[in-house]
Protein backbone atom coordinates (compact mmCIF):
# COMPACT_ATOMS: atom_id res chain seq x y z
CA UNK A 1 0.00 0.00 0.00
CA UNK A 2 1.51 3.26 -1.27
CA UNK A 3 2.04 5.68 1.70
CA UNK A 4 0.36 9.50 1.38
CA UNK A 5 3.08 11.67 0.12
CA UNK A 6 3.92 14.39 2.03
CA UNK A 7 3.71 18.10 1.12
CA UNK A 8 5.58 21.41 1.90
CA UNK A 9 4.23 24.37 1.52
CA UNK A 10 7.02 27.68 1.22
CA UNK A 11 5.52 30.67 2.28
CA UNK A 12 6.62 34.58 2.28
CA UNK A 13 6.08 37.00 4.76
CA UNK A 14 6.07 40.56 4.07
CA UNK A 15 6.17 43.98 6.28
CA UNK A 16 2.40 44.83 4.97
CA UNK A 17 -0.16 44.96 7.71
CA UNK A 18 -2.28 42.59 5.64
CA UNK A 19 -6.51 43.45 5.25
CA UNK A 20 -8.87 40.06 5.32
CA UNK A 21 -9.46 39.43 1.59
CA UNK A 22 -11.76 36.63 -0.42
CA UNK A 23 -9.52 34.36 -2.26
CA UNK A 24 -10.42 32.31 -5.11
CA UNK A 25 -9.11 29.97 -7.32
CA UNK A 26 -11.75 30.34 -9.93
CA UNK A 27 -12.94 33.69 -10.76
CA UNK A 28 -16.41 34.08 -12.84
CA UNK A 29 -16.39 37.33 -14.71
CA UNK A 30 -20.36 37.18 -14.94
CA UNK A 31 -21.77 35.71 -11.44
CA UNK A 32 -19.40 37.32 -9.90
CA UNK A 33 -17.48 34.81 -7.08
CA UNK A 34 -17.25 31.18 -6.49
CA UNK A 35 -15.92 29.07 -3.83
CA UNK A 36 -14.19 32.09 -1.92
CA UNK A 37 -11.82 31.54 1.15
CA UNK A 38 -11.80 34.81 3.30
CA UNK A 39 -8.47 35.36 5.61
CA UNK A 40 -5.59 37.51 6.01
CA UNK A 41 -3.09 35.12 4.52
CA UNK A 42 -2.88 33.86 1.27
CA UNK A 43 -0.65 30.62 2.14
CA UNK A 44 -4.35 30.02 4.33
CA UNK A 45 -5.98 29.97 1.25
CA UNK A 46 -3.97 27.74 -0.25
CA UNK A 47 -3.81 25.16 2.61
CA UNK A 48 -7.53 25.49 2.74
CA UNK A 49 -7.90 25.05 -1.77
CA UNK A 50 -4.91 21.90 -1.24
CA UNK A 51 -7.60 20.55 1.33
CA UNK A 52 -10.58 20.33 -1.19
CA UNK A 53 -8.41 18.15 -3.35
CA UNK A 54 -8.08 15.94 -0.52
CA UNK A 55 -4.57 16.42 0.39
CA UNK A 56 -3.50 18.56 3.71
CA UNK A 57 0.22 20.57 4.09
CA UNK A 58 2.29 18.73 6.48
CA UNK A 59 5.00 21.54 6.58
CA UNK A 60 5.16 25.15 6.21
CA UNK A 61 8.04 27.37 6.33
CA UNK A 62 7.67 30.94 6.38
CA UNK A 63 10.09 32.99 4.99
CA UNK A 64 10.76 36.72 5.12
CA UNK A 65 13.14 39.57 6.95
CA UNK A 66 13.82 41.02 10.39
CA UNK A 67 10.97 43.06 9.54
CA UNK A 68 8.02 40.92 8.44
CA UNK A 69 5.10 40.81 10.48
CA UNK A 70 5.38 37.42 12.02
CA UNK A 71 3.47 38.94 15.11
CA UNK A 72 0.53 39.56 12.93
CA UNK A 73 0.56 36.15 12.03
CA UNK A 74 0.51 34.72 15.50
CA UNK A 75 -1.73 37.04 16.26
CA UNK A 76 -4.22 36.56 13.37
CA UNK A 77 -4.11 33.00 14.09
CA UNK A 78 -4.08 33.13 18.36
CA UNK A 79 -7.47 35.24 18.58
CA UNK A 80 -9.18 33.07 15.42
CA UNK A 81 -8.29 30.21 18.28
CA UNK A 82 -8.17 32.66 21.64
CA UNK A 83 -4.82 31.29 22.57
CA UNK A 84 -3.30 33.42 25.15
CA UNK A 85 0.40 34.33 24.52
CA UNK A 86 1.17 36.89 27.46
CA UNK A 87 4.16 34.46 28.37
CA UNK A 88 6.01 35.06 25.04
CA UNK A 89 8.09 37.96 24.06
CA UNK A 90 6.92 39.05 20.48
CA UNK A 91 8.86 41.95 18.99
CA UNK A 92 9.70 42.47 15.19
CA UNK A 93 13.17 44.05 16.23
CA UNK A 94 14.27 40.82 17.91
CA UNK A 95 12.70 37.70 16.19
CA UNK A 96 15.85 35.63 16.87
CA UNK A 97 14.48 35.49 20.85
CA UNK A 98 12.73 32.38 22.35
CA UNK A 99 12.92 31.41 18.36
CA UNK A 100 12.31 28.10 19.05
CA UNK A 101 9.08 28.68 21.44
CA UNK A 102 7.79 31.28 19.08
CA UNK A 103 8.00 28.16 16.18
CA UNK A 104 6.44 26.31 18.42
CA UNK A 105 3.70 28.50 19.01
CA UNK A 106 3.58 29.31 15.46
CA UNK A 107 2.98 25.05 14.51
CA UNK A 108 0.36 25.05 17.24
CA UNK A 109 -1.76 27.84 17.02
CA UNK A 110 -1.96 27.63 12.89
CA UNK A 111 -2.19 24.27 12.88
CA UNK A 112 -4.94 24.17 15.16
CA UNK A 113 -6.91 26.88 13.04
CA UNK A 114 -6.74 25.24 10.08
CA UNK A 115 -7.62 22.13 11.54
CA UNK A 116 -4.09 20.33 10.92
CA UNK A 117 -2.55 19.58 14.38
CA UNK A 118 0.79 18.00 12.79
CA UNK A 119 2.33 20.49 11.05
CA UNK A 120 4.96 21.90 11.54
CA UNK A 121 6.39 25.40 10.64
CA UNK A 122 9.48 26.98 10.45
CA UNK A 123 10.76 30.47 10.08
CA UNK A 124 13.82 31.57 7.59
CA UNK A 125 14.85 35.22 8.35
CA UNK A 126 16.87 36.51 5.63
CA UNK A 127 18.25 39.78 4.68
CA UNK A 128 16.56 42.20 2.32
CA UNK A 129 19.39 41.09 -0.38
CA UNK A 130 20.45 44.70 -1.48
CA UNK A 131 24.05 43.84 -1.68
CA UNK A 132 26.74 40.70 -2.42
CA UNK A 133 27.20 39.73 0.99
CA UNK A 134 23.66 39.47 1.94
CA UNK A 135 22.54 37.42 -1.20
CA UNK A 136 25.29 34.79 0.02
CA UNK A 137 23.99 35.09 3.76
CA UNK A 138 20.10 34.49 2.10
CA UNK A 139 21.50 31.82 0.32
CA UNK A 140 22.85 29.64 2.96
CA UNK A 141 19.73 30.41 5.19
CA UNK A 142 17.56 29.46 2.09
CA UNK A 143 19.91 26.60 1.48
CA UNK A 144 20.17 25.31 5.06
CA UNK A 145 16.33 25.61 6.36
CA UNK A 146 14.81 24.48 2.85
CA UNK A 147 17.50 21.43 3.32
CA UNK A 148 16.40 20.19 6.69
CA UNK A 149 12.84 20.77 6.19
CA UNK A 150 12.97 18.60 2.22
CA UNK A 151 15.34 16.07 4.52
CA UNK A 152 12.92 15.92 6.98
CA UNK A 153 9.77 15.35 4.40
CA UNK A 154 11.65 13.13 2.21
CA UNK A 155 12.76 10.92 5.27
CA UNK A 156 9.14 10.08 5.83
CA UNK A 157 7.70 9.45 2.26
CA UNK A 158 7.95 11.38 -1.57
CA UNK A 159 6.79 14.90 -0.94
CA UNK A 160 5.44 17.75 -3.10
CA UNK A 161 6.43 21.56 -2.88
CA UNK A 162 3.90 24.75 -2.75
CA UNK A 163 5.01 27.74 -3.20
CA UNK A 164 3.52 31.15 -2.04
CA UNK A 165 4.86 34.43 -3.48
CA UNK A 166 2.35 36.65 -2.42
CA UNK A 167 4.20 38.83 -0.14
CA UNK A 168 7.47 39.99 0.66
CA UNK A 169 9.98 42.19 -1.37
CA UNK A 170 10.13 41.08 -5.03
CA UNK A 171 13.84 39.87 -4.94
CA UNK A 172 12.92 37.06 -2.54
CA UNK A 173 10.51 35.04 -4.14
CA UNK A 174 13.04 34.82 -7.33
CA UNK A 175 15.78 33.91 -4.77
CA UNK A 176 13.49 31.46 -3.22
CA UNK A 177 12.58 29.71 -6.84
CA UNK A 178 16.79 29.66 -7.56
CA UNK A 179 17.51 27.81 -4.40
CA UNK A 180 14.61 25.31 -5.03
CA UNK A 181 16.19 24.57 -8.36
CA UNK A 182 19.33 24.35 -6.73
CA UNK A 183 17.59 21.80 -4.64
CA UNK A 184 16.59 19.55 -7.55
CA UNK A 185 19.50 20.03 -9.87
CA UNK A 186 22.53 19.83 -7.20
CA UNK A 187 20.55 17.95 -4.70
CA UNK A 188 18.98 15.65 -7.28
CA UNK A 189 16.05 15.90 -5.11
CA UNK A 190 12.74 15.00 -7.16
CA UNK A 191 9.50 16.28 -6.30
CA UNK A 192 6.89 18.72 -8.10
CA UNK A 193 6.59 21.87 -7.50
CA UNK A 194 3.45 24.10 -7.72
CA UNK A 195 3.01 27.80 -7.81
CA UNK A 196 0.64 29.95 -6.04
CA UNK A 197 0.14 34.34 -6.33
CA UNK A 198 -2.70 35.70 -4.55
CA UNK A 199 -3.47 38.61 -6.63
CA UNK A 200 -4.67 41.53 -3.45
CA UNK A 201 -4.46 44.30 -6.29
CA UNK A 202 -6.49 42.51 -8.96
CA UNK A 203 -9.45 42.15 -6.65
CA UNK A 204 -11.29 45.47 -7.48
CA UNK A 205 -11.51 43.93 -11.26
CA UNK A 206 -13.18 40.82 -10.03
CA UNK A 207 -15.92 41.87 -7.65
CA UNK A 208 -13.75 41.77 -4.48
CA UNK A 209 -12.20 38.59 -4.67
CA UNK A 210 -8.21 38.31 -5.19
CA UNK A 211 -7.67 35.83 -7.52
CA UNK A 212 -5.17 32.79 -6.40
CA UNK A 213 -3.35 32.15 -9.62
CA UNK A 214 -1.60 28.85 -10.18
CA UNK A 215 1.43 29.46 -11.72
CA UNK A 216 3.05 26.14 -11.85
CA UNK A 217 3.03 26.49 -15.43
CA UNK A 218 6.07 28.65 -15.27
CA UNK A 219 8.22 26.13 -13.59
CA UNK A 220 6.99 23.74 -16.45
CA UNK A 221 8.08 25.97 -19.25
CA UNK A 222 11.31 26.43 -16.92
CA UNK A 223 11.53 23.07 -17.18
CA UNK A 224 10.74 23.13 -20.61
CA UNK A 225 13.75 25.38 -21.74
CA UNK A 226 16.11 23.42 -19.84
CA UNK A 227 15.25 20.32 -21.84
CA UNK A 228 15.97 22.77 -25.20
CA UNK A 229 19.08 24.05 -24.17
CA UNK A 230 20.06 20.33 -23.05
CA UNK A 231 19.11 19.76 -26.91
CA UNK A 232 20.35 23.06 -28.58
CA UNK A 233 23.63 22.71 -27.06
CA UNK A 234 24.56 18.92 -26.59
CA UNK A 235 22.40 17.62 -29.40
CA UNK A 236 20.76 15.21 -26.19
CA UNK A 237 16.93 14.47 -26.74
CA UNK A 238 16.42 12.58 -22.82
CA UNK A 239 15.84 15.74 -21.20
CA UNK A 240 12.75 16.41 -23.99
CA UNK A 241 11.31 12.67 -23.05
CA UNK A 242 11.68 13.16 -19.37
CA UNK A 243 10.58 16.28 -19.21
CA UNK A 244 7.39 15.34 -21.33
CA UNK A 245 7.04 11.88 -19.35
CA UNK A 246 6.69 13.98 -16.25
CA UNK A 247 3.42 16.19 -17.61
CA UNK A 248 1.88 13.53 -19.50
CA UNK A 249 2.29 11.37 -16.32
CA UNK A 250 0.76 14.16 -14.21
CA UNK A 251 -2.23 14.61 -16.93
CA UNK A 252 -5.94 13.49 -15.65
CA UNK A 253 -7.18 10.44 -17.87
CA UNK A 254 -9.72 12.24 -19.75
CA UNK A 255 -6.96 15.05 -21.30
CA UNK A 256 -4.61 12.55 -22.10
CA UNK A 257 -5.88 12.15 -25.84
CA UNK A 258 -5.11 15.71 -26.66
CA UNK A 259 -1.58 14.81 -25.89
CA UNK A 260 -1.00 11.20 -27.41
CA UNK A 261 -0.27 12.71 -31.04
CA UNK A 262 2.60 14.58 -29.17
CA UNK A 263 3.83 11.73 -27.29
CA UNK A 264 4.68 9.94 -30.52
CA UNK A 265 6.51 13.12 -31.91
CA UNK A 266 8.26 13.34 -28.73
CA UNK A 267 9.46 9.14 -29.10
CA UNK A 268 10.56 10.10 -32.29
CA UNK A 269 12.31 12.67 -31.58
CA UNK A 270 14.43 10.61 -28.65
CA UNK A 271 14.75 7.54 -31.08
CA UNK A 272 16.45 10.20 -33.69
CA UNK A 273 18.83 11.26 -31.18
CA UNK A 274 19.15 7.71 -29.55
CA UNK A 275 20.33 6.67 -33.48
CA UNK A 276 22.69 9.75 -33.73
CA UNK A 277 24.23 8.90 -30.62
CA UNK A 278 24.51 5.51 -31.40
CA UNK A 279 25.91 6.29 -34.83
CA UNK A 280 23.51 4.05 -36.57
CA UNK A 281 24.60 5.09 -39.81
CA UNK A 282 23.23 2.50 -42.75
CA UNK A 283 20.18 3.08 -44.32
CA UNK A 284 17.28 1.17 -43.41
CA UNK A 285 15.83 0.56 -46.37
CA UNK A 286 19.14 -1.70 -47.31
CA UNK A 287 18.88 -3.47 -43.82
CA UNK A 288 18.04 -7.03 -43.64
CA UNK A 289 15.24 -6.76 -40.90
CA UNK A 290 11.73 -6.37 -40.31
CA UNK A 291 10.60 -2.84 -40.99
CA UNK A 292 9.26 -2.00 -37.40
CA UNK A 293 12.72 -2.07 -36.44
CA UNK A 294 14.44 -0.06 -39.35
CA UNK A 295 13.88 3.41 -37.80
CA UNK A 296 15.78 2.23 -34.75
CA UNK A 297 18.82 1.15 -36.57
CA UNK A 298 19.47 3.72 -38.92
CA UNK A 299 19.70 7.18 -38.54
CA UNK A 300 17.99 8.11 -42.21
CA UNK A 301 15.17 5.98 -41.60
CA UNK A 302 14.50 7.36 -37.90
CA UNK A 303 14.65 10.69 -39.43
CA UNK A 304 12.22 9.88 -42.15
CA UNK A 305 9.33 8.82 -39.37
CA UNK A 306 10.74 12.00 -37.73
CA UNK A 307 9.86 14.07 -40.67
CA UNK A 308 6.31 12.05 -41.31
CA UNK A 309 5.47 12.60 -37.35
CA UNK A 310 5.75 16.36 -37.74
CA UNK A 311 4.10 16.89 -40.45
CA UNK A 312 1.33 15.43 -38.95
CA UNK A 313 1.87 17.14 -35.66
CA UNK A 314 1.91 20.58 -37.42
CA UNK A 315 -1.93 19.78 -39.02
CA UNK A 316 -3.30 19.33 -35.41
CA UNK A 317 -1.40 21.66 -33.30
CA UNK A 318 -2.76 22.37 -30.02
CA UNK A 319 -2.87 25.36 -27.91
CA UNK A 320 -2.92 23.44 -24.28
CA UNK A 321 1.21 22.35 -26.08
CA UNK A 322 2.38 25.97 -26.72
CA UNK A 323 5.41 25.55 -24.65
CA UNK A 324 6.69 22.79 -27.31
CA UNK A 325 5.72 24.66 -30.42
CA UNK A 326 8.95 27.08 -30.75
CA UNK A 327 10.98 23.75 -28.96
CA UNK A 328 9.85 21.83 -32.08
CA UNK A 329 11.12 24.08 -34.45
CA UNK A 330 14.37 24.43 -33.37
CA UNK A 331 14.25 20.20 -33.56
CA UNK A 332 12.98 20.34 -36.51
CA UNK A 333 15.44 22.97 -37.70
CA UNK A 334 18.24 21.08 -36.04
CA UNK A 335 17.68 17.56 -37.72
CA UNK A 336 17.16 19.15 -40.90
CA UNK A 337 20.90 18.25 -41.79
CA UNK A 338 19.75 14.67 -41.72
CA UNK A 339 17.73 15.28 -44.96
CA UNK A 340 20.15 13.42 -46.94
CA UNK A 341 19.68 11.10 -49.96
CA UNK A 342 22.52 8.37 -49.20
CA UNK A 343 24.62 6.95 -46.24
CA UNK A 344 27.75 8.90 -47.16
CA UNK A 345 26.23 12.21 -46.73
CA UNK A 346 24.58 10.83 -43.42
CA UNK A 347 28.11 10.56 -42.16
CA UNK A 348 28.76 13.62 -43.08
CA UNK A 349 25.97 15.22 -40.97
CA UNK A 350 26.40 12.59 -38.26
CA UNK A 351 30.12 13.22 -37.87
CA UNK A 352 29.72 17.50 -38.06
CA UNK A 353 26.72 17.08 -35.34
CA UNK A 354 29.39 15.01 -33.15
CA UNK A 355 31.58 17.86 -33.20
CA UNK A 356 29.02 20.14 -33.00
CA UNK A 357 27.71 18.74 -29.83
CA UNK A 358 31.06 17.27 -28.15
CA UNK A 359 30.33 13.97 -28.53
CA UNK A 360 33.74 13.10 -29.57
CA UNK A 361 34.30 9.04 -29.54
CA UNK A 362 30.80 8.78 -31.99
CA UNK A 363 32.99 11.90 -34.39
CA UNK A 364 35.77 9.42 -34.50
CA UNK A 365 33.38 6.74 -35.16
CA UNK A 366 31.62 7.96 -37.81
CA UNK A 367 34.41 9.86 -39.73
CA UNK A 368 36.26 6.48 -40.32
CA UNK A 369 33.14 4.61 -41.61
CA UNK A 370 31.99 7.35 -43.27
CA UNK A 371 35.70 7.53 -45.53
CA UNK A 372 34.90 3.73 -46.05
CA UNK A 373 31.14 4.54 -47.21
CA UNK A 374 32.23 7.61 -49.16
CA UNK A 375 34.84 4.77 -51.42
CA UNK A 376 32.48 1.71 -51.43
CA UNK A 377 30.09 4.26 -52.70
CA UNK A 378 32.28 5.61 -55.64
CA UNK A 379 33.58 1.81 -56.59
CA UNK A 380 30.18 0.80 -56.43
CA UNK A 381 30.45 -1.84 -53.81
CA UNK A 382 27.63 -2.48 -51.23
CA UNK A 383 28.38 -0.45 -48.39
CA UNK A 384 26.46 -2.13 -45.84
CA UNK A 385 28.62 -5.64 -46.43
CA UNK A 386 31.37 -6.05 -44.17
CA UNK A 387 33.31 -8.23 -46.69
CA UNK A 388 33.50 -4.68 -48.39
CA UNK A 389 33.73 -2.41 -45.78
CA UNK A 390 36.70 -4.37 -43.99
CA UNK A 391 37.95 -6.88 -46.66
CA UNK A 392 38.00 -4.93 -49.42
CA UNK A 393 38.73 -1.01 -48.40
CA UNK A 394 39.96 -1.34 -44.93
CA UNK A 395 42.52 -4.28 -46.35
CA UNK A 396 43.57 -1.65 -49.40
CA UNK A 397 44.24 1.21 -46.81
CA UNK A 398 46.25 -0.66 -44.15
CA UNK A 399 48.19 -2.59 -46.71
CA UNK A 400 49.08 0.59 -48.54
CA UNK A 401 49.94 2.22 -45.62
CA UNK A 402 52.46 -0.47 -43.86
CA UNK A 403 54.32 -0.06 -46.67
CA UNK A 404 54.81 3.34 -46.65
CA UNK A 405 56.05 2.48 -43.10
CA UNK A 406 58.23 -0.55 -44.35
CA UNK A 407 59.68 1.72 -47.36
CA UNK A 408 59.45 5.43 -46.37
CA UNK A 409 61.94 6.49 -49.00
CA UNK A 410 59.53 4.74 -52.17
CA UNK A 411 57.44 7.40 -53.48
CA UNK A 412 53.55 6.26 -52.54
CA UNK A 413 52.60 8.60 -54.22
CA UNK A 414 53.38 7.41 -57.72
CA UNK A 415 50.02 4.83 -58.52
CA UNK A 416 52.44 2.01 -60.06
CA UNK A 417 54.90 1.67 -57.60
CA UNK A 418 51.96 1.26 -54.76
CA UNK A 419 50.35 -1.21 -57.20
CA UNK A 420 53.72 -2.85 -57.40
CA UNK A 421 53.85 -3.53 -53.53
CA UNK A 422 50.17 -4.13 -52.96
CA UNK A 423 49.98 -6.29 -55.74
CA UNK A 424 51.23 -9.88 -54.46
CA UNK A 425 49.27 -9.06 -51.36
CA UNK A 426 45.88 -8.80 -52.96
CA UNK A 427 46.13 -11.83 -54.99
CA UNK A 428 47.17 -14.21 -52.29
CA UNK A 429 43.85 -12.49 -50.48
CA UNK A 430 41.86 -13.49 -53.55
CA UNK A 431 43.81 -16.74 -54.13
CA UNK A 432 41.36 -20.43 -53.22
CA UNK A 433 38.41 -18.02 -53.93
CA UNK A 434 37.45 -19.54 -56.88
CA UNK A 435 35.00 -17.18 -57.43
CA UNK A 436 33.79 -15.79 -60.91
CA UNK A 437 33.79 -12.07 -59.67
CA UNK A 438 37.45 -12.36 -58.64
CA UNK A 439 38.98 -11.11 -61.78
CA UNK A 440 36.15 -8.24 -61.90
CA UNK A 441 37.36 -7.94 -58.28
CA UNK A 442 40.99 -7.62 -58.90
CA UNK A 443 40.54 -4.78 -61.26
CA UNK A 444 38.40 -2.62 -59.26
CA UNK A 445 40.76 -3.21 -56.13
CA UNK A 446 44.01 -2.62 -58.59
CA UNK A 447 41.42 1.11 -59.75
CA UNK A 448 41.31 1.77 -56.11
CA UNK A 449 44.89 1.19 -54.88
CA UNK A 450 46.12 3.45 -57.98
CA UNK A 451 43.56 6.13 -57.71
CA UNK A 452 43.00 6.90 -54.19
CA UNK A 453 44.60 9.94 -53.15
CA UNK A 454 46.96 8.95 -50.54
CA UNK A 455 46.55 11.88 -47.92
CA UNK A 456 43.33 9.95 -47.70
CA UNK A 457 44.87 6.55 -46.64
CA UNK A 458 47.28 8.76 -44.25
CA UNK A 459 44.23 10.28 -42.57
CA UNK A 460 42.26 7.36 -42.62
CA UNK A 461 45.05 5.21 -40.57
CA UNK A 462 45.67 8.34 -38.00
CA UNK A 463 41.44 8.42 -37.28
CA UNK A 464 41.52 4.79 -36.83
CA UNK A 465 44.22 4.69 -34.43
CA UNK A 466 42.74 7.96 -32.14
CA UNK A 467 39.45 6.06 -32.39
CA UNK A 468 41.33 3.02 -30.45
CA UNK A 469 42.69 5.25 -27.99
CA UNK A 470 39.32 5.60 -27.45
CA UNK A 471 38.16 2.29 -27.35
CA UNK A 472 40.70 0.83 -25.56
CA UNK A 473 40.00 3.47 -22.92
CA UNK A 474 43.06 5.01 -23.51
CA UNK A 475 44.91 1.89 -21.84
CA UNK A 476 47.99 2.63 -24.13
CA UNK A 477 51.88 3.39 -23.67
CA UNK A 478 51.53 7.05 -25.20
CA UNK A 479 47.75 7.95 -24.72
CA UNK A 480 46.17 11.39 -25.99
CA UNK A 481 44.75 14.25 -24.20
CA UNK A 482 41.29 14.60 -24.57
CA UNK A 483 41.56 18.01 -25.99
CA UNK A 484 44.05 16.87 -28.34
CA UNK A 485 41.07 14.63 -29.46
CA UNK A 486 38.67 16.95 -29.72
CA UNK A 487 40.95 18.87 -31.92
CA UNK A 488 42.32 16.22 -33.84
CA UNK A 489 38.83 15.22 -34.74
CA UNK A 490 37.83 18.92 -36.30
CA UNK A 491 41.27 18.79 -37.92
CA UNK A 492 40.25 15.69 -39.66
CA UNK A 493 37.17 16.44 -40.59
CA UNK A 494 38.04 19.51 -42.73
CA UNK A 495 40.56 17.21 -44.42
CA UNK A 496 38.51 14.68 -45.39
CA UNK A 497 35.68 17.39 -46.66
CA UNK A 498 38.79 18.81 -48.58
CA UNK A 499 39.56 15.48 -50.32
CA UNK A 500 36.23 15.12 -51.65
CA UNK A 501 35.91 18.61 -52.78
CA UNK A 502 38.87 17.89 -54.35
CA UNK A 503 37.65 15.13 -56.14
CA UNK A 504 34.12 16.44 -56.96
CA UNK A 505 35.93 19.50 -58.91
CA UNK A 506 38.01 17.23 -60.90
CA UNK A 507 34.92 14.65 -61.87
CA UNK A 508 32.85 18.27 -62.29
CA UNK A 509 35.95 19.51 -65.08
CA UNK A 510 36.18 16.59 -66.57
CA UNK A 511 40.09 15.45 -65.11
CA UNK A 512 38.83 12.43 -63.73
CA UNK A 513 36.11 9.69 -63.57
CA UNK A 514 33.06 9.54 -61.58
CA UNK A 515 34.57 6.46 -59.43
CA UNK A 516 38.20 7.46 -59.44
Amino acid sequence: MNKRKKNILIAQVGTSNLQNTKYSSKVDLDNGQENCIETKYSFEAIIREIKKRRKSIDYLLLIGTIESRYKDIFDYYSQKMKYDDSHVVWQDSSITVNKEEKEQLLSEVIGTSLGIPALEVRIAVTGYGVNTDELNDNFDILRETMGKVIDHAKSVNQFEVYFDISNGFRSIPIYIYTMINYLVRVREEEFTLHMYYGMFEAKKKYYDVAPLVDLSHINELMEWINAANTFMRYGNASMIKEVFEQKYNSLPKEEKPEWSSLKKMVNKVENLSDTIQTCRGADGTELEMKARKKNKCSVKSAYALFREELSQKEEREQTSMKPLVPLFEKVKEKFSVFEKENNYEVGMAVTAWSIENGMIQQGYTSLEETIKTWICHNYELNEVDERNREGIVGFIINEMKQQEIQNPKKDWRNPDIRWEAVCPIVEKKLQGNNNQDDSELLEKMERMVKELDFNLVILAREIKNKRNDINHFGMRKNPMEASGLKSELEKYFIQFREIVERKEAAVDDGTMERSF
